[in-house]
């Protein structure tokens, strides 16, 4: 074994089909936890898919404690360049700077979608100054029941939303 690294007796010897297998069943445990697992499957899905009241209550909370804006919006034109960014037209501002506009982008999955022109919403936003997001997480989509997360996330700010706002990543119902 004289001029041979310990590697190569590892690779070459008598432990490289150990080496082979435990690499094996590595790839074969992290390919089930990534099947099985949902959150990590849906990387932008809740921990608890089916929350209790209490913990979209928490959920809704820390939505509003964490937001840069929340905002009643109308959404005034849609794509960019990329074809991913909207612009919102304030009615009315509950958090966040006294802007007129806000320019929001998906910027992954995970973002909310404004398909519509002329769509009517209460939006949680992150990020800024200049481009916000806004996730679903922090917009009660993926919880099992929105209306009760927009419930909530109305009375932080202290005002129902008009019956005619659509919820976030909903159709547009006429």
């Amino acid at each position: 074994m004289a001029g041979k690294s310990s590697w190569s007796v590892v690779a070459n010897g008598r432990h490289a089909g150990t080496l082979e297998r435990m690499s094996r069943r590595f790839a074969r445990l992290i390919a089930v936890y990534v099947t099985v697992s949902p959150v990590v499957a849906i990387a932008c899905s809740p921990a608890t898919l089916n929350p209790s009241r209490l913990e979209m209550t928490i959920a809704a909370r820390e939505a509003f404690r964490s937001a840069a804006a929340i905002i009643d919006a109308e959404v005034i034109e849609t794509g960019d360049s990329e074809g991913q960014g909207v612009t919102l037209r304030a009615e009315r501002i509950w958090k966040g700077p006294r802007q007129q506009t806000f320019r929001v982008r998906a910027l992954s999955t995970c973002d909310i979608g404004f398909w519509e022109r002329h769509s009517r919403l209460r939006i949680v936003l992150s990020g800024g100054p200049s481009i916000y997001t806004a996730s679903q997480r922090n917009n009660g989509v993926l919880v099992g029941d929105s209306a009760a997360f927009a419930r909530e996330l109305d009375r932080l700010v202290g005002n129902r939303r008009p019956p005619e706002f659509r919820q976030p990543n909903s159709e547009h119902v006429r």
